[in-house]
């Protein structure tokens, strides 16, 4: 009975990588081509991440799953306000947290600080632009890459990241 448990929650687990992985690809692209990431993209993302969480720990889990995207908001919207952050970049990881949880979800911005850095500073040695005269890269490009990074780092044979 044990074995079975196990085993549902690296299939759970797994499939929340796979669902975390198309929403930070699908953010990526509509980030880079439109500027924008949808609402709906990030709605369904949260949304899946509610259920699958809800699917691995029980109901019981909801007031915490709440907690986790209202934290990642309130955190997320501070940078926003201070010009660091884009509306979209809030949004994705509001959905992030909701599918991995608040912990992981820290791991993940500190993990896009690195190629964000990169990022921004080739910019502006390529284009020219002063560094604080608005936000200068698309900050979904270092969030997918720091999703990558925290799934490598977290998943072994147990598979076990949140």
């Amino acid at each position: 009975m044990k074995a079975t448990k196990t085993k549902k929650k690296v299939q759970v687990e797994r499939l929340m990588a796979g669902v975390l992985l198309v929403y930070v690809t699908l953010s990526v692209l509509a980030d880079v081509k439109s500027d924008k990431i949808p609402n709906a993209l990030t709605a369904a993302a949260m949304a899946a991440g509610v259920i699958i969480r809800l699917a691995r720990a029980g109901p019981s889990c909801l007031p915490l799953v709440v907690a986790d995207i209202i934290i990642a908001f309130l955190v997320t919207f501070i940078l926003f306000a201070i010009k660091a952050l884009r509306g979209g970049d809030c949004k994705m990881f509001c959905a992030i947290s909701a599918m991995l949880g608040m912990k992981a979800c820290g791991c993940v911005f500190l993990l896009s600080l690195i190629p964000a850095a990169f990022i921004g500073i080739g910019m502006m040695i390529f284009t020219k632009k002063k560094v604080f005269s608005k936000t200068l890269i698309h900050y979904s490009i270092p969030i997918a890459i720091g999703v990558c990074i925290y799934l490598i780092m977290n998943c072994s044979e147990s598979c076990t990241f949140f």
